[in-house]
């Protein structure tokens, strides 16, 4: 449809150049103000932002198809099309305010709209997700408590049936299983579906961040997944990435979860460093296992190239 209409509205806008003129700049100026930031591929959900200045004078062409004939009227006032709209606009805002109200009203609303987005699953999900950790502080019974979880981890697996190869997904059911759900009768792999996956996803910035999470929960211990496992993983990881100074990160944080010494971190510490010199986790890390080995000149050695990268102080906080 909009394949036909915007084609139609051009024309008439061209031919109508002469006699209504704004006609065709707000056309024109909507079309290339989008054509800065958008393409065929579909947008997210709550961008409507990107609108504000390309449909600015769509809005002075509207606003003039409505005051002008009413200013050329004896017997219609002005002021009522202008108030007419102004109240229409008031009921918009009031009732974008309202899905804006807080995080589970906007999520909820989002996913009414959407509901086989699997971005709008996941935002519900994860809004479920804090409203059960908040719960005490927002007064929620242990009944109420309860549904937030089981609704979260709900949404997570709508989530995964909408898209199966979104990492985020899988993490998410690993950890809500892990943590919550030990006790269900048919227990998933989930695990094994991520390492599956990574072997053949190209991975984007989303896919990092649960990954973050992952090997967060995964430091916690045997109990979550056994070491040849974890280390496995991280393995797959380093062979498709191996410039990626993350996955030497998530190795470090695991191992030394795993109470490794100097001499099984410090390598990979090191091997962050040059491919990542100005990362700030890597020296903070650097001085630490230094202290544990007590090598004092390399410790103000890594002090002074943590300084160095550091120019403008942003990290001497975490110098302890």
């Amino acid at each position: 449809l909009a394949l036909v209409a915007w084609p139609l509205a051009l024309t008439v806008a061209v031919l109508l150049r002469r006699r209504y003129p704004l006609l065709l700049l707000a056309l024109l100026f909507f079309l290339v103000g989008h054509s800065m930031e958008s393409t065929v591929i579909p947008l997210e959900m709550v961008y409507e932002h990107r609108n504000y200045l390309p449909g600015m004078l769509v809005c002075l062409a509207i606003a003039a198809a409505i005051v002008l004939p009413a200013s050329r009227s004896k017997r219609l006032s002005v002021w009522y099309p202008v108030a007419g709209v102004m109240t229409i606009l008031c009921l918009l805002l009031l009732i974008r305010v309202h899905a804006w109200s807080d995080e589970l009203t906007l999520s909820r609303t989002n996913l009414a709209q959407h509901p086989e987005s699997s971005r709008s699953n996941y935002f519900h999900a994860n809004a479920l997700l804090r409203h059960y950790r908040r719960g005490d502080e927002r007064g929620l019974t242990e009944k109420e408590k309860s549904e937030a979880l089981l609704l979260s981890r709900h949404y997570f697996e709508r989530m995964y049936q909408t898209n199966n190869r979104d990492v985020a997904a899988l993490v998410m059911l690993f950890y809500l299983d892990a943590a919550y759900f030990t006790g269900l009768r048919e227990q998933v792999d989930w695990l094994a579906q991520i390492d599956e996956l990574l072997a053949t996803r190209r991975l984007q910035a989303s896919d990092w961040n649960a990954l973050q999470v992952l090997f967060e929960l995964l430091a916690e211990g045997d109990k979550v997944a056994s070491e040849e496992r974890v280390l496995a993983l991280l393995d797959q990881l380093s062979e498709r990435y191996p410039g990626a100074e993350r996955v030497l990160r998530y190795r470090y944080q695991y191992l030394r979860a795993m109470n490794a010494g100097p001499e099984a971190l410090l390598p990979l510490l090191q091997q962050a460093q040059a491919l990542s010199p100005g990362a700030g986790w890597i020296y903070p890390a650097l001085l630490r296992e230094q202290a544990r080995g007590q090598d004092v000149l390399v410790r103000a050695e890594y002090g002074r190239r943590w300084l160095a990268n550091d120019p403008k102080r942003y990290r001497v906080n975490q110098i302890r």
